[in-house]
């Protein structure tokens, strides 16, 4: 399960990366505020992104090191909860959903 939610989850933050250019790139062609707004928001979601890959990238180095047992499976709830935002996206399984 660790490896299916960890795959599926890296593909849903290039999702949102993707979707974080894709704004910064629209805010080209609006004047003013609206191309502000959509600017800000493509660098949220690319800041976004960056920090849940470095969580998540944390977590796995846990689970490589054999650490996970000692935190009593912290790096697979990390993992859960972060995916927990995903949830309505296609391919999300409830046996990933926190408890």
């Amino acid at each position: 399960m660790t490896d299916d939610l960890a795959t599926w989850l890296d593909q849903q933050l290039e999702n949102q990366r993707l979707k974080g250019r894709t704004l910064k790139g629209m805010a080209y062609a609006l004047p003013g505020e609206a191309g502000r707004f959509l600017t800000e928001t493509g660098d949220f979601l690319l800041a976004d992104v960056d920090a849940k890959r470095s969580v998540l990238n944390d977590a796995a180095e846990y689970i490589r090191n054999g650490a996970e047992a000692a935190t009593d499976g912290m790096a697979v709830r990390v993992r859960e909860h972060l995916a927990l935002a995903y949830a309505e996206q296609e391919g999300y399984r409830e046996e990933w959903r926190p408890q």
